[in-house]
């Protein structure tokens, strides 16, 4: 019962949502307070919103390329008759596929994952577009779900060591 409660969602609402973003309190709440903390040992010569801008003038090319696979995932993901989850473009494809071949569609599922990851240049963004896929194959073949996203982030993490976007010549 413990397990099962560590890994269960809690069923309280928190009046702020903020709190479950993964980037906020590690980035954007302790660089506040390490900036409180040593506005002294600042020199003279950098003022105090010039570290955010650089950091914002470095982020701005891999926002803009995020935010388009993150459209392009959820244009993916989302459904042709709405309540029906099982018509997305990403559910009917990993039907599709997995229905062509059967138990053959485990080890093809870590190509697709290291594919995406090769051409996206990340796990992450390989992972969003095709990880519907992955699990709409692994639930038409009677597969766990779990094993077969799993396999996705092997293949991706397998594509994202040789993707063009992440070596450096």
């Amino acid at each position: 019962a413990r397990v099962s409660a560590t890994f269960s969602t809690p069923q309280r609402h928190l009046p702020s949502k903020m709190l479950f973003v993964p980037w906020f309190i590690p980035f954007i709440v302790v660089s506040i307070i390490t900036l409180i903390l040593f506005r002294e040992n600042l020199s003279e010569s950098i003022r105090r919103w010039e570290p955010f801008m650089e950091g914002l003038s470095r982020t701005k090319g891999p926002a803009i390329a995020l935010a388009g696979a993150t459209v392009f995932a959820e244009l993916l993901q989302s459904p042709i008759n709405p309540p029906d989850t099982q018509t997305s473009p990403a559910a009917i494809v990993g039907v599709v596929l997995s229905d062509a071949f059967k138990a053959g569609w485990v080890a093809i599922c870590v190509g697709i994952g290291a594919l995406g990851a090769f051409f996206a240049g990340s796990t992450t963004v390989s992972n969003l577009t095709f990880g519907t896929v992955q699990e709409a194959a692994a639930n038409n073949l009677n597969v766990s779900a779990t094993s077969m996203l799993a396999l996705q982030g092997v293949g991706g993490n397998m594509g994202n060591m040789i993707a063009l976007a992440n070596i450096d010549f």
